[in-house]
């Protein structure tokens, strides 16, 4: 029994010692692709600022404020900014209204909210006033964000507001160009629109809940090697490794 006992373990052990070092193997050999690399540092980043927030406002306005601080606002943009792809405005860090627009909102799309951004524009003698913010749905009311100025409004419950709301209640505005946007008495539109610079989600709307619960990129790294090598390619692996293992030396001593 003692003997047999042993072998156990013995089998336990190797096959548990092999499965370790294909799994480390498959981390090591796997090629991120472009849009795979671009969601983990776009999720690095979300989760590090958002990780102590609690609730979907408190996670905009982390992400509001952060955006402000690090995507300046620009006039003219270098010559090898490429404004096509979200992940690119956040690394080059410039962007006017309509970038931190798109920026927000598609951060909002990665934290799983419903999202648009709204293009105001007023007609004025001395020139057309426009600016392009984002309003977000959070507890199933609209809210809006604008991290171009900075600019989140609350009521005396602490609820953000809405541009409806915005509208109806002008004195709770606090950016003068902001107030000037929303109140002035001349004619003017705004138009509501999808978000233009969508996040790479290649995993589907799970993955950055995925990338979350594996705390960081060696955790969601794993994910992927499962995800990618699927449960068929991991049994073929294993059933080899216990041939080699048990199948080999059985066949030697006959």
């Amino acid at each position: 029994m003692k003997i047999a006992g042993k072998k156990l373990w013995y089998f336990l052990g190797t096959t548990l010692v092999f499965f370790t070092g294909l799994m480390g193997w498959g981390i090591y050999s796997l090629k991120l692709t472009e849009e795979e690399q671009s969601f983990i540092y776009l999720a690095e980043i979300l989760y590090g600022q958002t990780k102590g927030a609690k609730g979907k406002q408190e996670q905009l306005k982390v992400m509001t404020k952060w955006l402000h601080d690090n995507v300046r606002h620009v006039q003219f943009y270098p010559a090898s900014f490429d404004g096509r792809r979200f992940v690119s405005v956040i690394k080059a860090g410039v962007g006017n209204c309509g970038y931190q627009a798109g920026n927000i909102t598609s951060f909002a799309e990665m934290l799983g909210m419903m999202e648009r951004r709204v293009y105001h524009f007023k007609r004025k003698k001395e020139g057309d006033l426009t600016h392009t913010f984002a309003e977000i749905k959070v507890d199933g009311k609209w809210q809006v964000y604008d991290p171009d100025l900075m600019l989140y409004q609350e009521d005396s419950q602490g609820h953000v507001l809405g541009l409806v709301e915005m509208r109806q209640q002008p004195e709770q505005i606090k950016n003068r160009i902001f107030y000037e946007v929303i109140t002035q008495d001349t004619a003017g539109r705004y138009e509501v629109t999808k978000a233009r610079y969508r996040p790479p989600m290649p995993f589907g709307a799970q993955g950055y809940r995925t990338f979350a619960r594996c705390r960081g990129k060696t955790g969601f790294l794993t994910y992927l090697v499962w995800r990618r090598q699927g449960w068929r390619d991991w049994f073929l692996a294993l059933s080899g490794a216990l041939f080699l293992i048990w199948g080999i030396p059985l066949i030697r001593r006959r």
